[in-house]
């Protein structure tokens, strides 16, 4: 059955919030230009020089295992904005770990999608413990929420900055012949320049496509 894509506009005190419905889902996307001060501030208390930084709390089997999100210690990510058509894609994850993390975001110019996603260098993450393991998962999120300083313009060379939050459903990690569930919560912050999107490029971004 072909699910039904319901976009709804509200305007309240004079942010614009963008709504869409996948079923029982939703995604909520808010313009408003206050927010650049609190990405700015985060962008500044990451452990190394970024233009994004990634905060996160990880619990495996109900026990919390690291935990960063609200310590004020945020942690530095890689970010590229690529524009396709008339579609924007923002990718962002932590770098120099033999397991990663990070998040997509599909933006349309009234629409909005959300995706986490588990890396690693070999095949250790499940959606389901019945499945494979494989080294790169996309995870459904229970709860999302995105900020950004102002709608794109769908231009290269615009600035696209926001903050990002999600809280993932339920994963699983295989490792020594045990399984492990996994749940994250976590917050983003990031400015990078919107770039054109080049066919066949091949960077570490296209691990993630």
């Amino acid at each position: 059955m072909t699910k039904k894509i319901i976009l709804s506009f509200v305007f309240v005190s004079g942010f614009v919030f963008f709504t869409i419905s996948y079923g029982q889902k939703t995604c909520t996307y808010i313009a408003d230009s206050t927010i650049k001060m609190t990405v700015d501030k985060n962008i500044e208390l990451t452990d190394f020089p970024a233009s994004t930084s990634i905060n996160f709390k990880e619990i495996l089997n109900d026990s919390i295992y690291s935990d960063n999100y609200t310590t004020g210690k945020n942690f530095g990510a890689i970010t590229k904005a690529v524009l396709s058509n008339d579609t924007i894609f923002i990718t962002s994850f932590l770098m120099a770990r033999k397991a990663s993390l990070g998040y997509k975001i599909i933006l349309t110019n009234g629409s909005c999608l959300i995706k986490y996603f588990s890396l690693a260098d070999e095949d250790i993450y499940t959606t389901d413990t019945i499945d494979r393991p494989k080294y790169l998962i996309y995870v459904s999120c229970q709860t999302t929420k995105l900020i950004v300083a102002q709608r794109p313009q769908f231009k290269t060379g615009e600035l696209i900055e926001g903050m990002i939050e999600l809280t993932t459903n339920d994963f699983w990690s295989f490792n020594n012949g045990h399984n492990t569930k996994v749940n994250v919560k976590l917050k983003g912050y990031f400015k990078t320049s919107l770039v054109k999107l080049q066919p066949g490029e091949k960077d570490i971004f296209s691990l993630v496509q």
